[in-house]
């Protein structure tokens, strides 16, 4: 399963725009953190000269292009062999690709 975005990028040039970015960023990817990073807590010096060699940018979506293929076209043992090595990574990614996978035989991709 994917999803295509399309769109052309815009070069984003504006201090605080950047900086808000780069806080909602940190804010999201620390949040699991026992001791989350924050972006106060850095030395402003240090920090100016790392966002000098940031190139923020935005897409704005002009299409989206959706793929739907688990395997369906293939014989029920290939499927049960992937969903079973699927089901031995023991990962929730790969736990829902699995109940996916299985699902994907008797139903028909989301429109």
């Amino acid at each position: 399963m994917v999803v295509h975005a399309y769109g052309a990028p815009r070069l984003i040039e504006d201090a605080d725009a950047i900086e808000a970015m780069l806080v909602r960023l940190t804010v999201r990817e620390e949040a699991g953190a026992d001791q989350p990073w924050t972006m106060q807590s850095v030395d402003k010096k240090f920090l100016a000269g790392m966002r000098r060699g940031i190139a923020a940018f935005e897409i704005p979506i002009t299409r989206l292009q959706g793929k739907w293929k688990l395997s369906q076209n293939r014989q029920h043992v290939d499927r049960q062999a992937v969903i079973a090595a699927l089901r031995a990574l023991c990962g929730q990614d790969a736990d829902a690709l699995a109940d996916l996978m299985a699902e994907a035989v008797t139903k028909k991709p989301p429109q």
